[in-house]
């Protein structure tokens, strides 16, 4: 059967390995087998899971497999906005969008920021920021904060994140 079941067999097996499990390293481990699936359900069905009442770390895992998809950012944009998610979640799905190669990513955190409620989750947003694929940008992001956001501990926050960005550059150009 292994290497021999069709994707629907497969995806099929794998939803109902989700569904019955709940927690543990099987269930994470079913949800890392259907995102490797080159198949057009994967997303919905990671989307599903994360929708679902089932353990933490495995709506984050399949949070993080999501941004590693194309045309997420709106459903993740949704559970980062959400504040009747669990932080964790939030957190992971700012995780995902920042690490996503979309090249929205760094509008659609400053957008996240500048809508969202939560200092966990802004403070994140901060963090990861730099870690988008348009730097300068990001760059400017962060100062941008550093220099006029009214909460104080994000201003340092971003500070913090500008230096540490710094010192990795400095340290590249050796």
């Amino acid at each position: 059967w292994l290497g021999e079941a069709s994707s629907d067999e497969s995806l099929r097996l794998l939803g109902k390995i989700v569904a019955a499990s709940g927690r543990g390293a099987a269930t994470t481990q079913a949800i890392v087998a259907i995102a490797l699936h080159d198949d057009a359900r994967v997303a919905s069905m990671l989307r599903d899971v994360v929708h679902e009442a089932l353990p933490e770390d495995v709506r984050t895992t399949a949070l993080a497999w999501l941004g590693r998809m194309p045309e997420q950012l709106v459903f993740l944009s949704e559970i980062v906005r959400d504040d009747s998610e669990n932080l964790r979640v939030r957190e992971q799905a700012v995780v995902a969008i920042a690490r996503s190669r979309d090249p929205s990513a760094l509008a659609t955190l400053q957008h996240l920021y500048a809508t969202v409620n939560s200092r966990d989750v802004k403070a994140k947003i901060i963090r990861l920021a730099a870690k988008t694929e348009t730097k300068e940008a990001a760059a400017d992001f962060l100062v941008g904060i550093a220099e006029t956001d009214a909460d104080f501990g994000l201003r340092e926050e971003a500070l913090a994140t500008l230096r540490k960005k710094l010192r990795r550059s400095a340290g590249d150009d050796k």
